[in-house]
């Protein structure tokens, strides 16, 4: 985590940041992810696949014979379709901080971008592990 004045390596990332984005709630997404977390695989996978207001989200364990998903309802202004794969782990580290009703979530470049709604000053960016979007 960062504060203060952001190292130049970085602010390259952080202004690539895409100005389409979704809106979705915190506590929905987090216990989401933390239920589907039960059905992941050794590498911590899971996927998430955006189609206008409703975010899918996979987990899957094929060596155990696991599979589980949920639907989640999102604002979604900005029509931004993707399909992602992320690490629960890393994932779940950022929901639990943040504190707002709603959270602010958008990707490119492998990139996993999340704010609290509303809040310029706090930015989480997080690595995915597959992509495919307009975006990606």
């Amino acid at each position: 985590m960062c504060e203060g004045t952001i190292p130049n390596q970085i602010q390259g990332l952080v202004s690539a940041e895409p100005a389409e984005k979704i809106i979705i709630n915190q506590k929905d997404f987090y216990a989401t992810i933390n239920r589907l977390s039960l059905f992941s695989d050794d590498f911590s996978r899971i996927e998430m696949t955006l189609d206008k207001n409703e975010l899918t989200v996979t987990s899957n364990d094929l060596a155990a014979g696991n599979q589980a998903d949920e639907k989640l309802d999102v604002q979604n202004n900005d029509n931004v379709e993707f399909y992602i794969g992320i690490n629960h782990t890393f994932l779940k580290r950022v929901l639990v901080n943040i504190s707002t009703d709603n959270l602010e979530a958008s990707h490119k470049n492998s990139l996993l971008y999340i704010r609290p709604e509303g809040n310029s000053n706090v930015l989480w960016m997080t690595s995915l592990l597959a992509t495919s979007s307009p975006n990606a």
